[in-house]
């Protein structure tokens, strides 16, 4: 293992003898020298500058770029610019809203939770076409069962599907179009994410 020292006011890195640990005896792992509060037994400051999480990073250097006084041992961090986000970065905020999914409200019933996992899209589009059919067949008011995002059973018409199925589709319509709009952008915002930002 490594360590940091100062000869003739240069700072050198130098095998380190054995760091004992002395509970077990055992040398010290570079995570737990990495844990300790002194450092070859000098203390460690550790003090992160300020930056501005919102369009910066911060990042703990390198130990071996840490400031070695004579007293003490100073933490080093790098503070830098975010990286621009990338169309795979509104990509995948896209498909977690979708996910998430959303609550319709259905006219003269009210409002059923909706996930949006690709088989419960599916699940619904079936529901939907097996609506239309009996629509079709003159059946408007027989019930089925449909079960939302949180374990809730609606008892619901063959219309009531269709505008269930409708307002879902906007909805996912409607979060691709914004995902298209922001990809649209030159720089992508880094607030991309914020809520305004989509329906």
């Amino acid at each position: 293992m490594l360590f940091l020292t100062i000869e003739n006011g240069v700072r050198c890195i130098r095998a380190h003898p054995g760091w004992i640990l002395p509970e077990t005896g055992g040398l010290l792992t570079a995570e737990q020298l990495l844990a300790r509060d002194d450092y070859d037994g000098l203390p460690i400051i550790d003090e992160p500058p300020a930056y501005d999480p919102a369009t910066q990073i911060i990042s703990l250097d390198p130990i071996e770029d840490w400031i070695l006084s004579e007293t003490t041992a100073t933490k080093t961090y790098t503070v830098s610019a975010k990286p621009p986000p990338s169309g795979d970065d509104v990509n995948r905020e896209r498909e977690r809203r979708i996910l998430t999914g959303t609550a319709v409200t259905i006219d003269g019933y009210g409002d059923v939770p909706l996930q949006g996992r690709e088989e419960d899209r599916s699940n619904l589009s079936d529901l939907a076409f097996a609506a239309s059919l009996r629509i079709g067949a003159g059946d408007v008011t027989t019930t089925s069962v449909f079960r939302d995002r949180d374990n809730v059973d609606h008892d619901l018409t063959p219309p009531q599907f269709i505008e269930m199925w409708s307002q879902a589709s906007a909805y996912v319509s409607a979060i691709y179009a914004a995902s298209w709009a922001i990809k649209a952008m030159a720089p992508i915002p880094l607030n991309f994410s914020d809520d305004a930002n989509w329906p």
